[in-house]
């Protein structure tokens, strides 16, 4: 045991000049090539940041009054038409997702995305589908 802790000094020191000359050699290299290291850059191999997708909300002021006709922003009904458009699309590309289905059902199918892309209460989000089907 004593030798193994007399020798262990060497051993580190051989390990960490053994590394340092490593990493010498390799500035070496990329000084020899001109390749200059941008160092605001931490990693490279650091995962990109991801933004959760915004999703647009109405505002109700506490000052207004009830309305019984629903009112929509333009940016949440163009946010609502892009999402029954992009489902729509990709239904298409899976013809089992509509297969032998009525309208009720393909109803319950955007439905049920809708819900999920917007924090609209399942009941608007009917209303809103039922109000589209009389206009149509």
């Amino acid at each position: 045991m004593s030798t193994w802790n007399y020798n262990l000094k060497e051993k580190i020191d051989k390990y960490f000049s053994d590394i340092k000359s490593k990493y010498l050699k390799e500035n070496s290299f990329f000084a020899a090539i001109k390749l200059k290291v941008d160092l605001s850059i931490k990693s490279i191999f650091a995962p990109p940041s991801i933004k959760k997708k915004e999703i647009p909300q109405a505002h109700v002021l506490a000052s207004k009054e009830f309305s019984a006709v629903p009112i929509l922003t333009l940016t949440i009904y163009n946010h609502i038409l892009k999402v029954i458009y992009d489902f729509g699309k990709s239904m298409e590309r899976k013809p089992s997702t509509y297969f032998n289905k009525d309208e009720e059902g393909l109803r319950d199918q955007f439905l049920l995305i809708l819900e999920t892309r917007t924090k609209m209460l399942p009941l608007q989000v009917k209303l809103l589908i039922e109000a589209g089907k009389r206009i149509f």
